[in-house]
């Protein structure tokens, strides 16, 4: 009885909403459809009621009322496709979704076979309108369960009962059970259905699957997932296994690790049971995609699309397969050449981008790639290549067409997936040692690229946008920050030291982003390998390195660079005491080599003097003399017989100090002024800026040894004062005013060290030239706009007007001698002058300081 009052119902429902005769298609008007509510309600009561008992499922789905029934479900589904309001859409998704559950298969496979056509047609039309205007996932998800169940359930076991042999009892006839529409499922069905569905269910998911929609993606996998459990395996055929595949591998890198995952698992089922025909067909696409690789991404908007793809294929075949095919050596050719051509430095990227900080593994401090490659996809790959069985062979591949190939670009492409490659062999602690031995040959080939810096007579600008020369320079030595050392490994310690060293060479670079790079090489390979910070790395192997440099001294012709990394060694290390004795040879030799250079190379001797001076006040703040003896005084002093010369210059008084045990560190300071103070006259701008340098350190470091410090200050205040003077023409250059303002500083320094051992020199020497320098910088300072606080003029005057006071305080001149100073310096504190406020500010500044100084 229930089916004949569902057939009533159904019939009633169907002649009310049924089109005019003159128009045959099926079309529902959204506005009238809830005036039909109370029965569309009772057909939803009757038809769950009817769902409960199996012979009345069976009564529902009989082929008797296929005609009516199937006519309720394209009003269904013109219902749920309709641009209408989404919750009466949803109502007849889940209606439909109710009559094709799974659990009702047994009875209802016949009838969803039936209307199978429709219902796919009507969701994939539903799923393609909806998709690009995404309003409502529920729509999405019930529509993908529709498509999902009437597949499973139409090709589920073939059922033998004879669906015409179930009566329905005692139901009223109906015209449309007169002619009963009589359809059976079978073999014939089967392969007809699956031949024209598959091609469809294909082109549905890989649409799915390309969707920005996480939630989407992953009804596409589940779609695919679902289909495989309910559905024989051999159902389908080998059609569906590679299309299997196929959706499989555009969601295996899935964002959504839901969708990943799913993919995974799939993937995973799939290598099991069908182990050959998945290692060939996911050969078969790897070949397809490295063969139109470069022009697929060179083409595309975003090309990182199809290397993710590419990167998918490759992890498809698994490193296992993938290990076999690189022992031959055509298809790692294949397999590398269109990658190396694709990796491209994006240098226009790279000035916007910010990459220069350390607290990551190394990729974010790489230069950005062109066609939307990024570090990720090389990871990946790379990870995967390492664990093959003979990676090697990659690194050779590598490491040959670095050597042979002229091609910068190419050189650079090859550094950057070589980078890649070390990072990942050395996450798996393996032994990295063999390619960094080819690294360091690498970066040796480049040092050409660092002469004109070595031999630069200018104040080199350092650069900032890079250009394929310097980023190569960079990813050589990001791929020796890989390098761990292992205890086992027999050239372990020597590679160790060598790393060091190179990082070192590269750290002392003009270049910006070639220093940056070394620096931040530096600070990885120090964290890799143990070390809390860079510092504590060159202690602990300190004394290797020296003695490295101590050879690298003796032919500074072959190894020109040796001052500059003697310069990064001492300035990066807190504390060098316990090598004190070998510091001090290469000092030595440094002095030596400072006697027979020219001009060219005496400026990174001095360089290298500079930062050892710089270490020696760091290392030893406010040294004083002691009353110990310094028991190892006769070695030291054999070890450094460079110095002899200074030693007998000094007279008996000095020689009480002696036997104080760090007096062989004052000696040496003594001995590096001495070889150094005649530059101060030198016309050489970037010389005498460190030179300047030098007797300023110098001076500090002794500050508690008067009978070296008051000597020092004598020799060197003659040259020192004359940098102030100004040609007969009157007029400064900006590289004048440059060394003036080092040269206040130095002033400045020797007054607090000596107080008023300098009064004369101040009062009889620099005052003068200070008022004379003074007047002629106002006649070059008047109406000028706000770019005048740029100029080296307005660094000058400020330099003097800050520095003066205090040179005045510290020498205690008696106000009686600094009255024209005064004069000079209310002159610019007057409006009338029209100088600039910052200007006038300072001006009255130090005339208040002056009037201080006079009570």
């Amino acid at each position: 009885m229930a089916a004949c009052h569902f057939e009533k119902l159904l019939r009633d429902f169907s002649f009310q909403i049924s089109p005019p005769e003159n128009d045959k298609k099926i079309s529902v008007d959204n506005r009238s459809l809830p005036q039909q509510n109370d029965t569309f309600l009772q057909i939803e009561q009757c038809v769950r009621e009817m769902l409960v008992e199996k012979e009345n499922r069976r009564d529902l789905f009989h082929c008797s009322l296929r005609p009516a029934l199937g006519h309720f479900v394209a009003l269904l589904l013109h219902s749920f496709g309709n641009d209408s309001d989404v919750n009466l859409r949803l109502r007849s998704g889940e209606f439909l979704c109710l009559l094709t559950q799974l659990d009702f298969a047994d009875e209802s496979a016949d009838f969803v076979a039936f209307v199978l056509p429709g219902i796919f047609s009507g969701c994939r039309q539903i799923l393609l309108n909806v998709l690009p205007n995404l309003h409502s996932i529920e729509l999405i998800r019930c529509a993908c369960e529709l498509v999902t169940n009437s597949i499973c359930i139409s090709f589920s076991k073939i059922n033998v009962t004879d669906c015409l042999s179930v009566s329905v009892g005692k139901c009223v006839k109906s015209p449309s059970s007169e002619n009963v529409l009589s359809f059976r499922r079978d073999s014939n069905w089967l392969q007809m259905a699956a031949q024209r569905i598959l091609p469809q269910i294909g082109s549905l998911l890989s649409h799915l699957s390309a969707h920005s929609v996480d939630s989407v993606r992953y009804e596409s996998a589940n779609i695919l997932s679902k289909i495989r459990r309910q559905i024989p395996s051999d159902c389908f055929g080998s059609s569906f296994i590679k299309m299997t595949i196929d959706v499989s591998l555009l969601l295996y890198s899935d964002t959504m690790p839901k969708t990943r995952q799913l993919a995974h698992r799939i993937i995973d089922d799939v290598r099991l049971q069908q182990k050959e025909l998945f290692e060939s067909h996911s050969l078969d696409k790897l070949k397809k995609a490295m063969k139109s690789l470069e022009s697929d991404v060179k083409n595309a908007s975003d090309g990182g699309v199809y290397i993710q793809n590419f990167v998918n294929c490759a992890q498809l075949v698994g490193p296992h397969l993938l290990g076999r095919l690189f022992n031959l050596p055509e298809f790692v050719d294949k397999f590398l050449s269109p990658l190396i051509r694709l990796i491209s430095v994006d240098h226009n990227k790279e000035m916007i981008c910010d990459s220069l900080h350390h607290k990551t593994n190394g990729l974010q401090n790489l230069p950005p790639l062109k066609y939307g490659i990024n570090g990720n996809h090389l990871t990946k790959l790379a990870t995967l290549i390492d664990e093959t069985h003979n990676s090697e062979k990659l690194f050779d591949w590598c490491f040959d067409n670095f050597h042979f190939d002229r091609s910068v670009g190419r050189r650079l492409s090859i550094a950057y997936f070589s980078f890649f490659m070390l990072n990942s062999r050395g996450k798996s602690n393996q032994s990295v040692g063999p390619f960094v031995d080819d690294v360091l040959r690498m970066l040796a080939s480049m040092e050409c690229l660092l002469e004109d810096e070595v031999t630069d007579h200018r104040i080199a600008n350092s650069p900032f946008v890079n250009s394929t020369e310097s980023s190569l320079a960079q990813l050589l030595l990001h791929c020796l920050s890989t390098f761990r050392s292992l205890p086992d490994h027999p050239f372990s310690s020597r590679l160790h030291i060598d790393v060091v060293y190179e990082l070192l060479k590269w750290c002392s670079s003009s270049n910006f982003c070639v220093k940056n790079a070394a620096e931040s090489a530096l600070s990885l390979f120090a964290e890799l390998n143990g070390h809390p910070n860079v510092s504590l790395l060159l202690q602990c192997h300190a004394e290797q390195i020296v003695f490295k440099l101590s050879m690298d001294s003796r032919d500074f012709s072959v190894c020109p660079r040796f001052p500059l990394i003697f310069a990064e060694l001492v300035s990066r290390c807190f504390s060098l005491q316990i090598i004190l004795p070998q510091i001090r040879s290469v000092v030595a030799e440094l002095l030596l080599w400072l006697d027979r250079s020219d001009q060219k190379r005496i400026i990174i001797l001095a360089k290298a003097l500079r930062a050892y001076l710089s270490a020696l006040n760091e290392w030893f703040p406010n040294l004083k003399p002691s009353n110990e003896k310094y028991a190892n005084l006769d070695e030291t002093e054999a070890e450094n017989d460079g110095h002899g010369e200074e030693e007998e210059k000094l007279d008996g008084h000095k020689k009480q100090w002696k036997g104080e045990p760090n007096y062989p560190l004052v000696k040496d300071v003594v001995s590096i002024l001495n070889r150094t103070k005649h530059f101060i006259s030198s016309a050489h701008l970037p010389l005498l800026l460190i030179v300047l340098d030098v007797l300023r350190l110098s001076l500090l470091f002794v500050r508690n040894y008067e009978d070296e410090l008051l000597p020092m200050i004598h020799q060197n205040w003659m040259g020192l004062i004359r940098l102030f003077e100004i040609g007969t023409g009157g007029h400064l250059l900006d590289s004048q005013k440059l060394i003036m303002i080092k040269a206040i500083e130095v002033v400045s320094c020797i007054c607090k060290l000596s107080k008023d051992f300098v009064y004369r020199k101040i009062v009889h020497e620099f005052i003068p030239c200070t008022v004379v320098l003074l007047r002629a910088l106002l006649k070059e300072s008047q109406n000028l706009g706000k770019l005048y606080a740029q100029t080296a003029t307005f660094k000058l005057q400020c330099a003097i007007l800050d520095g003066v006071p205090d040179i005045l305080g510290t020498a205690k001149v008696a106000p009686e001698h600094f009255e024209q100073l005064e004069e000079i310096i209310a002159e610019y504190a007057k409006k009338e002058r029209k100088l600039t406020k910052q200007l006038r500010n300072k001006a009255l500044t130090s005339l208040n300081h002056i009037e201080k100084l006079k009570r």
